[in-house]
């Protein structure tokens, strides 16, 4: 995976709460309640995220990337758009 980021990472060695603590948290200090369709939210921002890196990886194949691991970056679009897609089908399987 050559997008950084924190998959794989024991996150209470370093302090940082789960997902469902951070939002928990979150809408105890905002007043807002966890949307009814979390796993719907978060798989549409994966799908956002997979056209981000379509574009990163067609900037790529134009010669004009702006970085030098656009190419395996930018491949990382179909396996995040797959597990935005795995997200949204276990949403409406456990509807």
């Amino acid at each position: 995976w050559p997008i950084g980021g924190l998959g794989g990472i024991d996150l209470a060695t370093f302090g940082i709460p789960a997902e469902d603590d951070l939002v928990q948290l979150f809408c105890h200090q905002t007043g807002y309640e966890k949307p009814a369709n979390w796993d719907a939210l978060i798989s549409f921002q994966c799908f956002r995220f997979a056209a981000i890196l379509q574009g990163v990886l067609k900037r790529h194949l134009d010669g004009n990337a702006s970085a030098s691991n656009a190419a395996s970056v930018g491949g990382q679009a179909v396996p995040v758009a797959v597990l935005g897609a795995d997200i949204l089908r276990n949403y409406f399987d456990t509807k």
